[in-house]
């Protein structure tokens, strides 16, 4: 791998720029077909950058950008003509991070998809081709589909279609989630978003369902399409109570790992612990519970005190007998160790005494 421009040996097929500029005698060295892998950030693109992921589309396997303009990825895709598309055959990765500006119709855009073996594509940032001529394409070949979207992107896919059930034949791994800079319309069109992250895929094995604000779960969970093929379900940044987390690992019957963001019933404020006959209730209402979930994580936590989300944490997993080891992961150390704490109290209640739960595995930070 080579890391600074000037240092190219014979056998390079990777290639990191890194926050370096490149001179045109330096994107001459390397020779067209040499290169299997490129990782550019910075510089937002520079023509040099542009011309040396061009000389070697044909080749490339790999393609990682970081800080680019829009106006430099669609340039990526430009043919010789006005009218042509510039082809990437090989290239199975496309991974796009802290895109500068923003789309417009005005802008030159691919007439084909450009990426017609890609099965990976990792949006970290707003979409930055106004055509959804990629999207189209990729619903034959894609197997990873990572999206930060916005309502004009999520409205253009409703309307052709790609987000209907089944669209995509390999699709393994989905994440739709909103772009930071995108706000507008966020809220009226979570429930839909999240929903059509459960359809899209004909075998999906992963969803990734973040940033999503919904007002009332209980009303989507009936909506939901609990497929059997779903193996691991990360809701990091979507907040869930511990009653609608039960209902949602649940119904996907070959679930093994789980990421949550717990939170308190909506307009519960009490600081004081469940009562006794408060975890009665909850544990008759989910006797009968069947899960197949081993591993939770559980990244973020929206109680009135550390103290009482240990003790919903442990009445969650006291349902789910499948469950045999939780990891607390939260926004900081501190934050994480006050919650372990509170698990490790609400094990000492009698009223959990004789619980299976005492057999779970509940860890901290690796």
């Amino acid at each position: 791998m080579a890391l600074l421009p000037g240092l190219f040996p014979d056998r390079t097929t990777q290639l990191v720029v890194d926050h370096v500029s490149l001179s045109r005698p330096q994107v001459d060295r390397l020779v067209p077909g040499m290169l299997r892998s490129i990782y550019i950030s910075g510089y937002k693109g520079r023509q040099t950058h542009v011309e040396l992921v061009q000389r070697h589309a044909p080749w490339l396997e790999r393609l990682e950008l970081v800080n680019f303009t829009v106006h430099a990825i669609a340039k990526l895709t430009w043919g010789p003509t006005t009218t042509s598309t510039r082809l990437y055959p090989r290239l199975k990765k496309l991974c796009i991070a802290s895109v500068v500006g923003f789309r417009t119709k005005k802008m030159r855009q691919p007439t084909v998809d450009p990426f017609p073996a890609l099965e990976v594509l990792d949006c970290q940032s707003s979409f930055p081709f106004t055509t959804s001529v990629v999207l189209e394409g990729g619903q034959s070949h894609l197997r990873v589909l990572k999206l930060r979207m916005d309502t004009e992107l999520f409205g253009t896919m409703e309307h052709k279609g790609l987000l209907n059930e089944s669209s995509y034949k390999r699709l393994e791994v989905i994440s739709l989630a909103w772009a930071e800079r995108s706000s507008f319309g966020r809220q009226e069109h979570s429930e839909r978003m999240l929903l059509k992250s459960f359809e899209v895929g004909a075998k999906t094995q992963v969803v990734f369902a973040n940033r999503l604000t919904i007002p009332d779960f209980d009303l989507v969970l009936p909506k939901i399409r609990f497929m059997d093929t779903l193996r691991v379900l990360d809701f990091q940044e979507t907040a869930l109570t511990v009653a609608q987390a039960v209902v949602l690992l649940s119904g996907f019957p070959k679930l093994r790992e789980a990421s949550l963001f717990l939170r308190e019933t909506p307009g519960d404020r009490s600081k004081r612990m469940p009562t006794a006959e408060e975890v009665a209730e909850f544990d008759k209402r989910f006797i009968d519970n069947q899960s197949s979930v081993a591993f939770l994580n559980i990244s973020k936590t929206q109680f009135t005190n550390s103290r009482r989300a240990g003790e919903y944490i442990v009445l969650m997993t006291s349902v789910l007998p499948s469950v045999t080891r939780v990891r607390i992961d939260c926004s900081t150390r501190t934050r994480t160790e006050r919650v372990r704490k509170g698990i490790k109290f609400a094990l000492q209640r009698a009223v959990h005494r004789f619980k299976r739960v005492h057999e779970i595995q509940f860890v901290g930070e690796d």
